[in-house]
C-alpha cells in the first residue's frame, strides 16, 4: 500500500508498490497526479486510480464502481479526504489545515511520529521503519499557502 502524511502546509508520500502478498513491484512511483489544478495523492489498489480521478472531475458522484483507494485530494488550496465506498458513492470530507493526518498501511506510525512532533517527511521516514508496503523515495508536496484556508 503506502503512507501518505499531511502535516504544516506539506504531503509526503513514499514510492514502494506491492502485491497482496508483500511483494514489491515497484521501488520508484509517483503516487499523485495533477489533473487541471486539482493534485490527488493516493493509496490503494493502483489501477483504481485513474478511474477515481476520472469520477471525481465529472461531478457525478452516484452509482459508481466501489474502488480499492484512498485519497488526499487538494482542490483550490482545500485538502479533501476521499474516495468510493461500497455502495458506489463518491465521498469527499474537508480536512482542516491545522491538523495532522495520515493515510496508508503505515498510516498508524505516522500518526504516532507526528504525534511526538515530527513533520511529514519525518513521519514517513518512521512508517517506513514499520510497515513493509511502505518504502522508496519520499516526495513532499506543499499546499500553495495563498489559497489555502
Amino acid at each position: 500500500m503506502t503512507t501518505i502524511a499531511y502535516k504544516d502546509g506539506i504531503i509526503a508520500f513514499d514510492s514502494r508498490v506491492c502485491t497482496d502478498d508483500n511483494r514489491v513491484t515497484v521501488k520508484d512511483y509517483d503516487k499523485s497526479r495533477k489533473v487541471g489544478g486539482v493534485k490527488f495523492f493516493f493509496a490503494g489498489l493502483m489501477p483504481d486510480i485513474e478511474e477515481f480521478i476520472a469520477d471525481y472531475l465529472s461531478g457525478d458522484y452516484d452509482d459508481l464502481r466501489p474502488l480499492g483507494c484512498v485519497v488526499f485530494v487538494v482542490d483550490h488550496g482545500r485538502l479533501y479526504l476521499s474516495g468510493v465506498d461500497e455502495d458506489g458513492h463518491l465521498w469527499r470530507d474537508p480536512y482542516s489545515l491545522k491538523q495532522h493526518a495520515a493515510i496508508g498501511s503505515g498510516s498508524a506510525h505516522a500518526l504516532t511520529a507526528m504525534d511526538l512532533g515530527c513533520d511529514a517527511k519525518t513521519a514517513v521516514k518512521m512508517a517506513m521503519l514499520r510497515d513493509t508496503r511502505t518504502g522508496g523515495r519520499i516526495r513532499t508536496y506543499r499546499i500553495p499557502t495563498g489559497k489555502a484556508k
